[in-house]
């Protein structure tokens, strides 16, 4: 029953230090570098979702109110940061117009995330040049598999479901609440320190002002189309993901205004919520007459 709607400014500071990692850490194998910077990039998360999981267990701070007055913070310190103190000194030169393209050193080779086209190649699926599909695709299915062996076979998982369901009663049965709380805060961190790593290691190659935006709300809008569901959440993305890329041509081909497929997600949204609670009510009125 926590509602963490800062990732974006979790992944936001996830990337600038995932940045940090990848473009100052010279001399090191791809093996150790790449994982470092990932580290990075999750350490980051992991340190700006801190503030807020201390505010709501030693302070009683909703986390609603904090996580989001949090992205405000994280985009002007970030912002800070690349265009001042982290800026790359000689990019100035490479516009050709004086005006530097704001931005942070370029990432090392080694921290690069090489794409799927030889995996895929060897199997017999040959992808164009231009796509940019990355091993981060592993890893996102790889870290929905651990959330539901964390979440359904592990008893840390069962202390975060019974805190979730009845927090009194859990610390009846001497689960601590905030210990729960804070560790799930983490967690959520460390995984929203990763979201915008494949853009960043895999197509871009730096961290600049124009960094993408979005995905923070792009992922509760995910999992609330899933229910929280880890192997839903696959299914959601890619739903997601297929909608945002098909808005992109049929603005362009059709001339249909990308506004139309955000207007479509919501009705999604809107209709899975309003047909669950729909679902749950009967369910619960059904229970109520047999009882009867």
């Amino acid at each position: 029953n926590l509602f963490n709607i800062g990732v974006e400014g979790l992944y936001l500071f996830g990337g600038f230090c995932a940045a940090g990692a990848g473009g100052g850490a010279g001399g090191r194998p791809a093996a150790v570098h790449l994982p470092l910077t990932i580290l990075a990039g999750m350490a980051g998360g992991v340190l700006w979702a801190l503030l807020p999981a201390y505010l709501k267990v030693r302070r009683g701070v909703h986390e609603v109110i904090s996580t989001i007055m949090m992205n405000y913070i994280a985009f002007s310190l970030v912002h800070y940061f690349i265009a001042d103190v982290f800026m790359d000194p000689a990019q100035a030169s490479e516009t050709g117009f004086g005006s530097p393209r704001v931005r942070m050193p370029l990432l090392l080779p080694t921290a690069r995330m090489p794409t799927l086209h030889g995996l895929l190649g060897a199997l017999g699926l040959h992808l164009p040049k231009h796509v940019y599909l990355n091993w981060f695709l592993i890893v996102g299915v790889a870290v929905a598999a651990l959330l539901f062996v964390l979440i359904w076979k592990l008893p840390f998982g069962m202390e975060l479901r019974a805190v979730a369901q009845n927090p009194g009663a859990a610390e009846a049965q001497g689960i601590k609440p905030r210990r729960i709380y804070f560790l799930a805060f983490l967690i959520s961190g460390a995984i929203a320190g990763m979201a915008g790593l494949s853009d960043l290691l895999c197509y871009f190659g730096y961290m600049d002002i124009d960094f993408p935006r979005g995905y923070g709300f792009d992922g509760i809008a995910v999992a609330l189309l899933a229910k929280n569901d880890p192997f839903a959440v696959i299914l959601a993305a890619l739903l997601f993901g297929f909608l945002d890329r098909g808005g992109e041509g049929v603005q362009a081909l059709a001339g249909v205004p990308m506004e139309v497929i955000t207007i479509l997600e919501a009705v999604m949204i809107l209709s899975i919520v309003v047909a669950y609670e729909l679902l749950t009510r009967y369910i619960r009125t059904q229970r109520k007459r047999e009882a009867e």
